[in-house]
């Protein structure tokens, strides 16, 4: 019997260590198998997104085609993507080029451009309409997360440590503060005006 009741002491002493020493961000974890912070941000609820199915447009605030061209063909070649920048299409806007990747872009695979593009000093912002949901994404300065906003106005971060090849979707957290001129209203109302 005394085995069983050290096996008992050491549960107990456990789950009673996770609810007090740990807290509620432990329990919810470990109720719904979530993890509530990623990256430095914390998930209040996840937003599912099918990709496949988006529009998609990335915007640069450059005008030098052949440098974005070149830098775009490095990103695809460092996470071995079969796409290559010849299939992208280019449409200059006065200060701006509007890049519209290939239909079949994975969701990993456009959210890495615009981080990389803008780690090489490139002002991207990607754009991205569902039937139900459109929102801009762009490199979050802060962290190594990209965030962005939905037209309804909900913040939110991807970080691309983790597997999207099955799900899609956004961490929402409405603490996360994003750049205004990034809003979707404001994006869409200025590529509109350009062409």
């Amino acid at each position: 019997m005394t085995i069983f009741e050290v096996i008992g002491e050491i549960a107990g002493r456990i789950f009673i260590e996770t609810i007090f020493y740990s807290g509620p961000v432990k329990i919810y974890e470990w109720l719904t198998g979530k993890e509530a912070v990623v990256n430095g941000y914390t998930t209040r609820q996840k937003k599912f997104i099918k990709f496949s199915a988006a529009k998609k447009l990335l915007i640069t605030w450059t005008t030098d085609t052949v440098h974005l061209t070149e830098t775009l063909g490095e990103g695809l070649e460092t996470i071995n993507e079969k796409l290559r920048a010849k299939d992208f299409q280019f449409t200059t806007l006065d200060d701006k080029v509007i890049i519209q990747p290939p239909a079949s872009i994975s969701f990993y695979s456009f959210h890495f451009l615009a981080q990389w593009l803008a780690e090489y000093k490139i002002k991207a912002l990607g754009v991205v309409e569902t039937a139900r949901t459109v929102y801009t994404v762009y490199n979050d300065p802060n962290s190594e997360n990209l965030i962005g906003q939905t037209d309804e106005g909900k913040k939110f971060f991807i970080s691309l440590m983790e597997d999207y090849s099955k799900r899609q979707f956004l961490r929402i957290n409405r603490d996360i503060e994003t750049i205004d001129a990034f809003d979707v209203a404001r994006i869409k109302s200025e590529i509109a005006r350009s062409r």
